[in-house]
C-alpha cells in the first residue's frame, strides 16, 4: 500500500550534524517540494515548495540550501521555481550537480564546492544540504566536509550516520569519502 506525504501531514524534518569543527550547523534534509514516487514505490511525494522553504527558513533558520540534484532530475520532480522561492525567502542556494546514487564526477570541482559550503559554516551560517532523499549524495556532501575540517572518514561517516540513518548509501560513496581524506 502506497502513503502519501504531504508537507502539511509530514513537515519537512532537518536532521543537524552536531560539530564543534565550525561555527555555523550543518543539516541533511529531503529535496523541498518533492513531488513523485519514492526509489522503493511505498511512498508518494507530493509536497508543496513555498510550505517546505518557508518552513527551512522560518523554523530551522536556514541561510544557505545547497542542492546536489541534477538540473532534469529537479525538473522531473517539480522543482521548476526552486530559485525564485528561495530567493524570496532570503535563502542562498548553492549547487553542485551529482547523478543519484552516485558520487561527484571530477574530484576537483567537487573539493571547490566543498571549500564554498565550508566558507559558509566557517562564517557561522546555517547550511542545509538535500539531494532527493537527503542521503546518499547529501550525506557523502556532510562527510567529506567533516574529513575537511580533520576527522578521519569513518569519523565523518559514523556522524553523518548517527545524525540521519541511512546516509551515504553506496560502497562507491563511503570509498569517495576515504579517497576525499587522502
Amino acid at each position: 500500500m502506497t502513503k502519501t506525504l504531504t508537507s502539511e501531514i509530514s513537515p519537512i524534518r532537518v536532521d543537524w550534524i552536531e560539530t564543534a569543527l565550525w561555527p555555523g550547523h550543518l543539516g541533511l534534509t529531503l529535496a523541498p517540494g518533492k513531488k513523485g514516487l519514492s526509489a522503493n514505490g511505498e511512498t508518494l511525494h507530493d509536497r508543496d515548495l513555498e510550505a517546505d522553504l518557508t518552513r527551512l527558513r522560518q523554523h530551522y533558520g536556514t541561510q544557505v540550501l545547497v542542492s546536489l540534484l541534477e538540473l532534469d532530475e529537479a525538473r522531473r520532480y517539480g522543482l521548476e521555481t526552486y530559485d525564485a522561492q528561495a530567493e524570496d525567502l532570503g535563502i542562498d542556494v548553492l549547487y553542485h550537480s551529482i547523478p543519484d546514487a552516485d558520487v561527484p564526477q571530477n574530484t576537483a570541482t567537487f573539493a571547490e564546492f566543498a571549500d564554498e559550503v565550508m566558507n559558509r559554516l566557517l562564517n557561522g551560517e546555517t547550511v542545509v544540504a538535500h539531494c532527493l532523499g537527503g542521503l546518499g549524495r547529501a550525506g557523502t556532501l556532510a562527510a567529506c566536509l567533516l574529513v575537511q575540517a580533520g576527522m578521519t572518514p569513518q569519523q565523518g561517516m559514523e556522524l553523518v550516520r548517527a545524525a540521519r540513518p541511512g546516509a551515504i548509501e553506496t560502497p562507491a560513496q563511503e570509498r569517495f569519502v576515504e579517497a576525499f581524506g587522502e
